[in-house]
């Protein structure tokens, strides 16, 4: 008798999908994320997510991070780009995902409070 291996090669199936990697330009520069949302983002969040399922203030720019990178994070500050820039990229990102089809609420820069992405 025989033993049959079960076996799935889950990045061939990466790799044969039509998707393309999502670009955008701000603050001067292009960028490239990958076409699906990466798994540590969306664990990221779960670590930050308070009892009612929302990110504190306090977490976006750690989250934001987590989503876009650091690095290109730090390059997007650097190049000045805007807190409205920055949520602009966030709600397109969350969108392209399809996490969102609402557009996140304006941080109040006076409290820092804002409705976290669910």
């Amino acid at each position: 008798m025989s033993e049959k291996t079960r076996f799935k090669d889950f990045d061939a199936a990466v790799e044969e999908s039509a998707k393309e990697a999502i670009e955008v330009k701000i603050a001067g520069r292009n960028y490239e994320f990958p076409p699906e949302l990466p798994a540590k983002v969306v664990l990221g969040q779960l670590r930050y997510m308070d009892e009612t399922g929302s990110l504190s203030a306090a977490q976006i720019p750690e989250w934001l991070a987590t989503l876009i990178g650091q690095d290109k994070l730090d390059q997007m500050m650097d190049d000045g780009a805007s807190w409205k820039k920055l949520q602009e990229l966030l709600n397109f990102l969350l969108q392209e995902y399809g996490i969102s089809n609402e557009p996140l609420e304006a941080i109040d820069e006076t409290t820092g409070e804002e409705e976290s992405p669910k």
